[in-house]
């Protein structure tokens, strides 16, 4: 398997180390499995959260016979079909690049959508998920000493548990070692 390399020509990974300054008509650089791995998750997933929208979608409709979906449910679609969407943008300009030699915009675009798909999901869970949005609230409260009293003292009741229990298990090692 070919492995990635950087070039410092055009500051982005390559599998051909010779991008930009020698042809490669052979074709020895590109990998079939980075090609069928990008290629999957560029139109497989997008596919499979189609089916499953429409899926969905005329399930609900069935069940209330109605177009009557919750906003949580819409929420969720929303949030998984634009991962989905930045997972399909970053994985189809991937495989373009193996193939060509793309301007310098592209390069940079791709590999900027590349660090997005590995840091832009929580930002999207925190935005679309009101659950996660709350319970991230709460941890903060309680980190930065302005949670209410309940919270504080569910966090010491939870720490004191662990504490007996902590201590309990070190007294039945060390009988157990005597």
């Amino acid at each position: 398997m070919i492995p990635l390399l950087y070039s410092g020509v055009y500051y982005t990974w390559f599998f051909n180390p010779y991008i930009g300054y020698r042809k490669d008509p052979e074709k020895n650089y590109i990998s079939i499995i980075h090609l069928v791995w990008n290629g999957n998750i560029a139109f497989g997933i997008p596919i499979f959260y189609i089916i499953f929208a429409t899926l969905f979608i005329a399930k609900s409709c069935q069940v209330k016979g109605t177009k009557n979906t919750s906003k949580k449910q819409k929420m969720m679609l929303l949030q998984v079909f634009t991962i989905s969407m930045m997972n399909f943008f970053a994985c189809s300009i991937s495989v373009y690049m193996m193939y060509t030699l793309p301007r310098k915009f592209w390069m940079h675009l791709e590999y900027y959508a590349w660090l997005n798909i590995h840091g832009t999901p929580p930002v999207i869970y925190l935005l679309f998920n009101s659950t996660i949005r709350q319970d991230t609230a709460k941890m903060l409260k309680a980190l930065t000493g302005r949670a209410n009293k309940s919270i504080i003292k569910q966090l010491a009741a939870n720490d004191h548990r662990m504490k007996k229990v902590n201590v309990h298990t070190t007294l039945s090692s060390n009988t157990a070692k005597s």
